[in-house]
């Protein structure tokens, strides 16, 4: 019997979905655009705990699939195909979208508004390589079923904010105040737009620069999630980098902006506000059961109490219903499985 689906008030959410036959109360089902039949099942854990989607398509393999399922993608096959998952506690649903042809959208690329009775995904794209002025927002829209196109124009920036826009690639999209959604390079900066079905024709942008990166991070070539977050609470815009020193080795700090916005209206400036600066070491896990899952270090001076200089913390996030809270995945060694 499948298990009554217990609704929290939010969750951290895993970006990778997996393959599993693990059906629950969450479950829904659709097919694709060829008949195979996909299910989707959504298994919570109360934070700091992961919550994730489990994809099952019923006569397939594990070797069907060229990865684990961000975006379905079967290996026999030239092309994506797109799925909607609404978690609904009484009626879930899995719906497939229409694929935005000739377009080749990735997982990151999608920024989802919901509404009343439907909602709106919208995906920005400059027209030309390294343009820095004029963008294609795509939009879809549920209560249509369709999508369209409209043109997005850049307004007047200085030559360094030009630079940082023609570096642009979304890592992620958040929602901001209202109708406005925000494409966030992690290594530069915010493109906002607003994403309204009676918008003109001409949408006009605004960008945010992040802050610089800092110094000991210049040379970092892994992925930008790894050490930098940015998430928008309560009409306020959060950024976090990680700074990771020289000497000790793992010695790491946190270093936390904000930036109170009214995305879309004229500014001279934007300016980020330092809200802390916080040394790992000196943050003490209180509660008992998440004192247990830290690793047992074997160094003399380790206080498992406290995020030890010897684990290396990475992936933070912000917990959107709680902005002074920021969640990281610790480990002893990079590529450990378990954290």
């Amino acid at each position: 019997m499948p298990t009554i689906f217990r609704r929290p008030d939010w969750v951290l959410l895993d970006k990778v979905a997996y393959l599993a036959d693990r059906p629950n109360g969450t479950t829904a089902r659709c097919v694709t655009a060829i008949g195979q039949a996909v299910e989707v099942s959504f298994w919570l854990s109360d934070p700091p705990g992961i919550s994730h989607l489990c994809v099952h398509c019923p006569g397939l393999e594990r070797t069907d699939f060229t990865a684990e399922p961000t975006v379905l993608h079967a290996a026999d096959r030239g092309h994506r195909e797109y799925f909607v998952y609404e978690a609904d506690y009484q009626h879930p649903s899995l719906r497939p979208l229409p694929i935005p042809y000739p377009l080749a959208l990735q997982q990151y690329e999608f920024g989802l508004l919901p509404g009343v009775g439907g909602f709106r995904i919208a995906v920005l794209r400059p027209q030309k390589l390294f343009s820095d002025d004029a963008y294609d927002l795509h939009i879809f829209s549920s209560k249509a079923w369709t999508w369209n196109t409209k043109q997005a124009q850049l307004g007047s920036q200085s030559p360094r904010t030009k630079g940082r826009c023609l570096m642009h690639q979304t890592d992620k999209v958040i929602a901001l105040r209202g109708d406005t959604l925000g494409f966030v390079d992690l290594w530069h900066g915010i493109l906002c737009c607003q994403v309204i079905d009676e918008s003109p024709d001409d949408l006009l942008l605004r960008y945010i620069p992040l802050p610089p990166l800092m110094d000991s991070n210049k040379s970092m070539v892994s992925s930008s999630s790894d050490i930098r977050d940015v998430a928008c609470i309560d009409g306020v815009v959060k950024f976090i980098d990680d700074a990771q020193a020289t000497s000790p080795l793992y010695y790491m700090t946190r270093i936390c902006w904000s930036l109170p916005t009214a995305p879309l209206e004229p500014r001279t400036s934007d300016h980020w506000l330092l809200d802390c600066e916080i040394d790992v070491s000196d943050v003490t896990v209180s509660n008992p059961k998440h004192l247990a899952l830290l690793p047992d270090l074997s160094s003399s001076h380790s206080a498992k109490s406290t995020l030890n200089r010897n684990l290396r913390p990475s992936a933070p996030a912000f917990g959107m219903h709680n902005g002074d809270a920021v969640y990281l995945t610790c480990k002893v060694e990079t590529m450990d499985k378990t954290a």
